[in-house]
């Protein structure tokens, strides 16, 4: 296993640069492409939008090489290493001796269709492979055609991953032609590669052929109501050992929600499906819904932002009731209002093993709390509810505080947000002490909501830490524990439209953001994790600082993307972060300065700190060191903006 630790920045890493990477070690994802060691003709750089990565060392290639004389190697993981096309060529020969190798991973490794190409000359060699994982390595559809040409020939595959490749329709045909060569693969993970509909039909002409398939992701394809239905009629054709299958930010619709449901009855041994984040609406999530109550074994069921409505919550009522081992339901951001909530929990009451429950941001209102507080306190099982932004006010939550008091196995219960005020905060505290191992979040109470205290970013992922293995929140976030990126965390996002209104706490969003592959994205828990393109770095034209500590508590920046942006974003974004320092990071990482490390600080970052406007991102930036005791510079700088950099004075109120 060598998953991160390989040191493949640059050829200066690779021969006698010790002296300028031995500090690495201190922290694995320093190897990320981009980092301060990947410099000269080997740093990382930007053409047209596609990311170069950076060459590997010939050390490292050598490393790599030598893997070859391990004939018994039956494991190998080189994730995480930026190996780049001449990484990819050593990892080519190497496996030529490798024919016992039954898994190999080199997921987010920068290979890029050469690599690819390198890679999958290897790979004819090793038959015996079971496990293959190359996602994130923007392979393209003429990466996609090398590997999954060589992967035709692997008869024994039987666990897959091209995840987040930017495959598009073409590459989506040459996975296609990959699947009918391979009989006994039970794992497809194909997510994030924006197949369109063409790629999901032309992907659902061989489907058939995975008569094994117990798992497929597809989410965040874009496959459109043809595309998703090409797919669920070709899997009903013969894939009927499905378990586990997600199909969520796909874009079905209705109509996609319909033919998936006259599809879905076809799968007797289906457990978990994912169609979070399509827009079924009512009819949609219904047909679903009526169509697994035929599943005996199945328990996990997610329609969160699916514009249910009132009259959604209320179709779905009486399927969910016949869903008799269902343990996990997440129907968050759905706007189900006070009697589309409570028709959705009364239909809960009868199952036995239910113990996650997730009706986030429902506008339930006081009147919805009321009305489902008696239905939750029969749900004896339950042990972790998500009520957090439904606007419950203190009677609302002093009726779910007593209607769950007296669930014995309740471990979570989430009420941020929801205007509960000192005194109904207080109540609920009340109502709920005699269980003992509840942990209950009554953050962003205030019935004002404004200037409320904002939690940092490493205080979120203390608490993330806490949740146990199986904890909804931290399989939605799992991505905060285990991601490799340049830069990652917690900011807030002003809602467009309320520029004028920062003081408001009622217009700021929580968001988990970071920068992969020349842009910036950002993941939510009420998307559960899901990855959203916010903007390319090059469309980025300015970034300025606000005052610092204004309103208390915010260190804000705002980011202007020129026409093109993406999604077809342009205008002005507004984020906070938890302290001036981290702004700076931020301001630093977006502007194209790469990440604020003890090598180095910019002007930029400094004027960030210190509150000031700051240059166009294309301007020359003169930069300051750190020295060996205290922060120097070239040319004369407030002593003020350095402690504010070091977060020493101008503590947030």
């Amino acid at each position: 296993v060598a998953d991160g630790g390989l040191d493949c920045g640059s050829d200066a890493c690779g021969e006698g640069g010790a002296d300028r990477c031995g500090d690495r070690d201190s922290d694995p994802r320093a190897s990320a492409p981009g980092g301060d060691c990947a410099g000269g003709a080997g740093g990382a750089s930007e053409t047209e939008g596609q990311r170069h990565w950076p060459a590997a060392g010939s050390v490292a290639c050598a490393v790599i090489s030598s893997f070859r004389g391990l004939s018994g190697l039956v494991v190998l993981r080189l994730g995480r290493n930026a190996l780049g096309e001449r990484g990819g060529q050593a990892c080519g020969d190497a496996l030529g001796g490798l024919g016992a190798l039954r898994e190999l991973d080199i997921s987010n490794a920068g290979l890029g269709s050469l690599g690819a190409r390198a890679v999958a000359a290897g790979l004819r060699a090793v038959t015996g492979l079971q496990t293959f994982s190359a996602r994130g390595n923007g392979l393209g559809a003429d990466g996609a055609a090398w590997l999954c040409g060589a992967l035709s020939a692997l008869s024994a595959l039987s666990d897959l991953n091209l995840s987040d490749n930017e495959l598009g329709a073409e590459g989506a045909s040459s996975l296609s032609s990959c699947l009918r060569h391979c009989p006994s693969l039970a794992k497809l993970d194909a997510s994030e590669n924006m197949f369109g509909k063409a790629g999901g039909e032309i992907l659902g002409e061989n489907l058939h052929c995975l008569s094994e398939l117990v798992n497929l992701d597809l989410h965040s394809n874009e496959l459109g109501s043809a595309g998703g239905t090409a797919v669920l009629n070709a899997l009903a054709a013969s894939a009927l050992k499905i378990r586990w299958l997600n199909l969520s930010s796909n874009s079905l619709g209705g109509d996609g929600g319909i033919a998936a449901g006259a599809v879905l009855a076809r799968f007797p041994g289906l457990q978990e499906l994912n169609l979070a984040a399509n827009a079924l609406g009512e009819a949609g999530a219904a047909a679903v819904v009526t169509a697994l109550a035929s599943h005996a074994h199945f328990r996990k069921l997610e329609l969160g932002d699916n514009q249910l409505g009132p009259a959604g919550g209320s179709a779905i009522g009486p399927g969910l009731a016949r869903l008799s081992a269902l343990d996990t339901l997440f129907l968050e951001g759905n706007a189900l209002g006070p009697n589309g909530g409570a028709a959705a929990v009364a239909g809960l009451t009868g199952l036995a093993g239910l113990t996650a429950l997730d009706l986030r941001d429902n506008t339930l209102g006081e009147g919805g709390g009321v009305a489902i507080a008696e239905s939750l306190g029969r749900i004896s099982s339950l042990q972790s509810l998500d009520l957090d932004g439904n606007a419950l006010g203190p009677v609302g939550g002093s009726a779910v505080a007593r209607g769950v008091a007296v669930l014995p196995s309740l471990q979570w219960l989430d009420l941020r947000d929801n205007a509960l005020g000192p005194e109904g905060s207080c109540e609920v505290a009340e109502r709920l002490a005699s269980l003992s191992e509840l942990h209950l979040d009554l953050r962003w109470n205030d019935p004002e909501r404004k200037c409320s205290a904002k939690e940092t970013s490493s205080l979120l992922l203390s608490r993330l830490h806490t949740y146990s293995a199986n904890s909804p929140r931290l399989r939605k976030l799992e991505s905060v524990v285990a991601a490799d990126m340049p830069i990652r965390g917690w900011l807030r996002k002003l809602n467009h439209g309320h520029e004028k209104e920062l003081e408001d706490d009622e217009h700021w969003r929580d968001r988990l953001c970071f920068v992969a592959r020349g842009k910036l994205y950002y993941e939510s828990a009420k998307k559960k994790g899901e990855r959203e393109p916010v903007a390319a770095l090059a469309s980025i034209t300015r970034i300025r600082a606000h005052p610092d500590g204004w309103p208390p508590g915010h260190y804000i920046f705002s980011v202007e993307v020129g026409e093109g942006g993406e999604g077809g974003r342009s205008g002005s974004m507004i984020f906070s972060a938890c302290s001036s320092h981290e702004r700076a990071r931020w301001i630093a990482a977006l502007s194209g300065h790469g990440p604020v490390t003890r090598h180095g600080l910019s002007k930029a970052v400094l004027a960030s700190a210190a509150g000031t406007s700051l240059p166009d991102v294309q301007e020359e930036v003169p930069t300051y060191a750190r020295g060996e005791s205290d922060l120097s510079c070239e040319r004369g700088v407030n002593p003020l903006q350095l402690a504010t950099l070091r977060g020493s004075s101008r503590r947030p109120s």
